[in-house]
């Protein structure tokens, strides 16, 4: 998709290449036995399209490549199935392109929106999290990741804390995500790795000027994926 430097190449894909299907004249070629075997190709949008009303997001695609596809959503009035989104990183995806991915799959496929939890789900999700059993309160901060309910950030807080690994990893997750950025901060030395690399992610999203500075006298890790995460974090600007 995109241009090699240095090497005088251009972009492979241009706007006027994503059109509507094109005429073709496909004859009738004799095959084995005298069946007939006409070559048809065929072009990305128009295999795309076969998605249709399904959701679909295109990530790192030209813009132009969902435009063309969406009117066969239209068809269906299933606009908002179809959706793009690109980053500038070279490797690896983002936490806020990861965000918007976990979103857009939740609304699409599950009906659910984050941070609209009802507050039925909201309290079921307490009840579990003050259980004593560890599967159910997994079961719960995971829930807890994909709806992002405020309301339970403490409960949360508390299991980062927790004997069990999976637990303590889910619910420094979901008080990531949630954007409690005061409860999380106090895990930046958890000596779980993961936890501290979910406090990290989420200041890419909810990070704020006093957190920023915290974070830039305690840049360095023993465990490299977070001292790298730390690293990408800083490029950060808080304000904006």
């Amino acid at each position: 998709m995109g241009s090699s430097r240095g090497l005088g190449c251009i972009k492979r894909y241009q706007p006027y290449m994503f059109i509507g299907a094109r005429r073709y004249d496909i004859g009738q070629a004799a095959g084995e036995h005298g069946v007939v075997t006409p070559r048809l190709p065929f072009l990305s949008q128009e295999c795309r399209a076969l998605a249709a009303p399904r959701p679909f997001l295109s990530i790192q695609e030209d813009p132009h490549l969902a435009d063309a596809v969406r009117p066969a959503y239209e068809l269906y009035r299933k606009g908002r199935n179809i959706a793009a989104i690109a980053h500038r990183w070279k490797t690896n995806l983002p936490v806020n392109v990861q965000e918007y991915m976990l979103e857009f799959l939740l609304e699409r496929l599950c009906d659910i929106k984050p941070g609209q939890a009802p507050k039925s789900i909201v309290e079921a999700i307490r009840v579990e999290l003050k259980s004593a059993d560890p599967a159910r309160q997994l079961r719960a901060a995971r829930l807890a990741c994909w709806w992002r309910p405020v309301a339970v950030a403490a409960e949360l807080q508390g299991l980062i804390g927790s004997d069990n690994v999976a637990v303590r990893r889910a619910a420094a997750k979901a008080l990531g995500r949630i954007g409690r950025m005061d409860l999380s901060l106090k895990h930046l030395g958890h000596p779980d790795p993961v936890v501290r690399l979910a406090v990290v992610e989420a200041m890419q999203l909810h990070g704020t000027p006093e957190a920023f500075e915290l974070l830039s006298q305690n840049a360095s890790d023993p465990d490299r994926w977070v001292r790298e995460a730390k690293f990408q974090t800083l490029q950060v600007n808080p304000e904006e």
